[in-house]
């Protein structure tokens, strides 16, 4: 059975597309530069495998960054829609075992990578 992670997939296909982002590309190898980063400052905060972690993703490359790396230490997550009211947020979390939650602005933001421009081949 082949391994499911970021890291496989960066040794198997380093320079293939992982994440596109508006005019920018990120290949596996630089998206798994980033979770190894994220690794760090999520085990610096005390978050573990089978850590349950609450947050609320946005549309980014440090939203799918934080995800792939909870996925990597087998930490579930709860994801939070950004569109819920405080009250409902409550209930949420009050229902689920959450050990850690994760706001916007507990963990820096990965660090930018270069930027390359989408370059799209015709056939």
């Amino acid at each position: 059975m082949r391994e499911l992670s970021i890291f496989a997939a960066a040794e198997e296909a380093s320079d293939r597309d992982c994440v596109v982002d508006g005019q920018s590309t990120y290949s596996f190898m630089d998206v798994a530069g980033l979770v190894a980063g994220e690794l760090e400052r999520l085990h610096g905060l005390g978050i573990v495998e089978e850590s349950y972690v609450a947050l609320t993703p946005r549309a980014n490359l440090d939203s799918i960054v934080r995800l792939f790396a909870l996925f990597e230490l087998g930490a579930p997550a709860l994801v939070l829609h950004p569109r819920l009211t405080d009250p409902e947020r409550r209930a949420l979390l009050d229902e689920a075992p959450t050990h850690h939650v994760l706001e916007d602005q507990t963990l820096p933001a990965p660090a930018p990578l270069p930027r390359r421009r989408v370059e799209h081949a015709l056939e």
